[in-house]
């Protein structure tokens, strides 16, 4: 069957490869063009539609639109346009459009009108050449030579067309009185059946389509014209679509009736339902997507408040998904899904209902369900997803976490429960809990969430930050404003107990909550993006701080400050560090990088790469809270560090327990042997601190020599530790 030819002009690339997708996969032939200049090249008789947007750059699209209008006038042209314009809209039908769309266009109504116009251009050419053999019929009709010529070129010409040419009486029964021979190519039968028997077209109607085809034909009497779609039987039983076109007319006796065009629709109607699956289904598990899940979920509501039941939701997401995803691949990633969603599917009545709603998010629809069956359910579903899946024939499990709602307790709107479940889920993944049911003081923590990431951005927006110095050396700012006091803990080293360095640990100082935990606001800087501009204010605060006590004759040694893992993960940063810096007028060498052991693990090649080129421009690297994590070895000799934190927890139990004990003095002697000096940190007793003396630890900070403390006070510390020596 011939392709048709869609021209699509529009200037955005985006758009044109999205509607070439949509029409290639329908069936049609695609060229398309940005501009007129590029249109007016393009435009040929292969040509049968255009889609063209009103706004181009240059020439609009109502120019190629008269273009076309003078050079192919049969060529259907449909205008569209991404806001309401009533003026380019009227001026758009006036010159000729047959249709005004409004930008984004849903593609089943794209599909849709294209067919449409196409077909009715198809029947207007049908009915063209028919009128123009009428016309010779009566210019040659005293000739009878000619009018069997025309005769012949008529049959043959309602032989080779593709659409049936009908016309019916306009009595109840619609009854046959001409069909063209080609509809026995269509359905199977000869004219002859449906010309003898009056019932015999009804007969070949589908059931459920007859009362549809009596509407269509009744209002083709009654308007003059009408179009209808249906279902008719072919000779050997099947069923197929057919579009049918009517219009009233007189015959060459001067009676009325109705001239038809019956076209096979059935490869346009299964597109259709292609394109309607993609829009309330998901591709890759086949389970409902959230648009048809949110509509079943509002059925459902309006049932439970009918008939006064419960009603519960669900919300799941897969634990640990990410580290499939990164670690063996996105294939690996769509398999756990389609297997989640089986699994997931097997374990519902038939009442329930499952989608994807996105990612690794799952909900389920659980009708005339009480709190009970819920959590019931729940445990199963948990218990189900939790078993092994098999990728790259390893066995890999994965956790879930649910989130619950309840109807009516917990909202009797489809967006507020889900919202809820939503919410639910995401505290059971929080708590490690698995399974969670929603409760109200949930959505004043999720408030006060929201209200915590509003005040952090705005803090870093309006530069509210200031640096403080955990248990070290101050600056003669003033801080009493700042929602982020950054405090600094001296370091020193054991051989003459001098400090040889600072650590600075920011503070934030929230107006109403108080002093919030660097635990509680870091992760959610990570999360929103914030720490990259906080961070660099950390680092420009570091060095006008070094600045000053360089200035005032101080020199504590390196001022120590944290990087995040997410920051770690960025290419470019060692440039953006150094850029802070020098930017206040500090020098590299007076700055200390400290990245966990953890981050750096994540991705060793890059970590090395970035931690080596700040290396190269004078900065030191300290690995912080080690014994934490999981090191490579191998790894770990390349790192271009000189410090070795020891983690704190590894230090509390010195020196009476042994397990701690012995992995201290085993770090401390591999990192000598590796070639890096070891820190450890929160030393707190003079019994710990011997006992990191007699093992050869090189340097330690803690609460046993002093506490986070704000610029002032750190200067002060410091100027007294230097003078005492």
């Amino acid at each position: 069957m011939k392709q048709s030819k869609i021209l699509i002009v529009d200037d955005q690339a985006v758009i044109r490869e999205a509607y070439s997708q949509i029409l290639e996969s329908a069936g049609f032939l695609v060229c398309t063009a940005d501009c007129y200049d590029q249109a007016i090249t393009l435009l040929d008789p292969s040509i049968e539609l255009a889609l063209i947007d009103i706004q181009l750059p240059g020439q609009s699209g109502l120019d190629i639109l008269t273009c076309i209008r003078t050079e192919y006038p049969d060529c259907p042209v449909m205008m569209m346009s991404s806001h309401a314009d009533k003026e380019n809209t009227i001026e758009a039908l006036r010159q000729g459009a047959v249709d005004f769309l409004e930008k984004p266009v849903n593609p089943h109504a794209l599909v849709h009108s294209i067919k449409h116009w196409l077909d009715f251009r198809s029947l207007q050419q049908e009915n063209q050449r028919l009128q123009d053999f009428e016309a010779v019929h009566r210019r040659l009709k005293q000739n009878k030579a000619q009018i069997r010529v025309a005769n012949d070129r008529l049959n043959f010409l309602l032989k080779s067309t593709a659409a049936v040419i009908y016309a019916s009486d306009i009595t109840d029964q619609y009854t046959i009185t001409y069909i063209s021979e080609n509809i026995k190519r269509l359905c199977g039968f000869a004219a002859k059946a449906f010309i003898d028997d009056p019932a015999f077209r009804m007969k070949c109607v589908h059931p459920d389509d007859l009362e549809r085809v009596r509407y269509g034909l009744e209002h083709g009497l009654k308007q003059g014209s009408s179009s209808f779609e249906y279902r008719i039987q072919h000779k050997d039983g099947h069923y197929f679509w057919v579009g049918d076109e009517v219009r009233l007319e007189k015959n060459a006796s001067g009676k009325h009736e109705l001239l038809g065009f019956i076209t096979d629709i059935t490869k346009r109607k299964e597109i259709e339902e292609r394109l309607e699956k993609l829009s309330y289904y998901d591709t890759l598990t086949e389970l409902p997507n959230r648009r048809l899940f949110s509509d079943r979920v509002e059925q459902a509501l309006e049932l439970a408040k009918r008939e006064k039941h419960p009603l519960a939701l669900l919300f799941l997401d897969i634990d640990r998904f990410k580290s499939i995803n990164d670690s063996m691949g996105h294939a690996c990633g769509d398999q756990v899904l389609k297997e989640s969603a089986r699994r997931l599917s097997t374990l519902l009545r038939s009442s329930d209902s499952s989608a994807r709603m996105g990612g690794d998010e799952f909900a389920v629809l659980l009708p005339e369900s009480d709190s009970n069956n819920a959590l019931r359910v729940a445990k199963k579903i948990s218990e189900e997803l939790q078993k092994p899946h098999l990728l790259n024939e390893q066995k890999i499990a994965l956790g879930v976490s649910v989130g619950i709602a309840i109807f009516p307790e917990d909202g009797d709107s489809p967006a507020r429960l889900l919202m809820h479940a939503d919410t639910a889920m995401y505290h059971a993944k929080k708590n490690s809990s698995h399974i969670h049911y929603y409760s109200s003081n949930m959505e004043e923590e999720s408030r006060n969430q929201l209200r915590m990431e509003q005040d952090l951005a705005t803090a870093s927006d309006e530069n509210q930050l200031k640096l403080y110095f955990q248990s070290q050396h101050g600056i003669s700012k003033d801080s009493k404003t700042s929602p982020f006091p950054l405090y600094y803990q001296t370091k020193s080293q054991l051989n003459d107990s001098n400090i040889i360095g600072v650590e600075s640990l920011i503070r934030w100082h929230h107006p109403e909550f108080g002093f919030i935990s660097p635990a509680a606001f870091i992760p959610l800087a990570e999360k929103t993006g914030l720490i990259r501009p906080i961070t660099h204010w950390v680092l420009a605060e570091a060095g006008r701080q070094a600045i000053a006590w360089e200035k005032s004759g101080i020199r504590p040694g390196k001022i120590a400050v944290n990087v995040s893992a997410v920051q770690l993960m960025q290419q470019g940063l060692a440039e953006e560090i150094l850029s802070h810096i020098r930017e206040t007028g500090a020098k590299p060498e007076w700055i200390e990088i400290e990245v966990t052991e953890t981050a750096a693990m994540r991705d060793p090649k890059l970590a090395i790469s970035i931690m080596r080129q700040l290396v190269e421009s004078g900065i030191s690297i300290a690995i912080d809270d080690f014994g934490t994590g999981y090191s490579s070895l191998a790894y770990l000799k390349r790192l271009p560090a000189e410090w070795l934190k020891i983690d704190l927890t590894f230090i509390r139990g010195l020196p009476d327990d042994t397990e701690d004990a012995a992995i201290v003095c085993s770090t401390i002697a591999m990192a000598h042997a590796l070639g890096m000096r070891t820190i450890a940190e929160g030393v707190e007793t003079e019994a710990q601190l011997q006992f990191l003396k007699n093992e050869g630890c090189d340097a330690v900070q803690g609460y046993l020599f002093s506490k986070p403390m704000p610029a002032d006070e750190a200067t002060e510390y410091i100027t007294r530790n230097i003078q005492s020596r």
